[in-house]
């Protein structure tokens, strides 16, 4: 319960700092409540006909926040297959939509959090090692003692 308090106030600190800093988009995904089978086209877009059921060419949700933030919570949740893909959006600032041939640009910033201890996700082969590597520049560690949450720089 004490994380859930201390994930809110990061949360609203986090969105009004967004507010303060510009009129950009800042979109949450929480990716343990998308189905395994469409966060690839929710995230990445897809275009007509890539899939049964493509109707229609689609944005994804990196396609919205450009040029602002996308915060992926429990990222531990996401594919692992699929994990490759964010990495290549925050390596090179680009990814392709599915069935596309064209690669787009993915200028945005990301916010990546997760429940579970990192190294517990990377042994149970949840999350991959060079992923969490490019996404570990500030670590927030709550302990369930109730004691105050400690950050440290990796």
């Amino acid at each position: 319960m004490w994380e859930s308090r201390v994930r809110q106030r990061v949360d609203r600190e986090r969105d009004s700092l967004q507010l303060l800093r510009s009129k950009k988009a800042f979109i949450k995904v929480n990716c343990a409540a998308l189905p395994k089978e469409l966060i690839e086209s929710e995230l990445f877009g897809h275009t007509k006909g890539a899939f049964t059921g493509a109707h229609a060419d689609k944005e994804g949700l990196v396609q919205h926040a450009a040029g602002g933030s996308l915060l992926l919570d429990e990222i531990a949740e996401m594919p692992v297959e699929l994990q490759p893909k964010l990495l290549r959006v925050l390596q090179d600032r680009s990814y392709r939509k599915i069935g596309s041939e064209k690669n787009l640009c993915g200028r945005l910033s990301f916010d990546l959090f997760d429940e579970s201890p990192a190294a517990d996700a990377i042994r149970e082969g949840l999350l991959r090692d060079d992923l969490f590597y490019r996404i570990s520049t500030i670590t927030f560690t709550c302990r369930r003692s109730g004691s105050a949450a400690k950050t440290s720089n990796c």
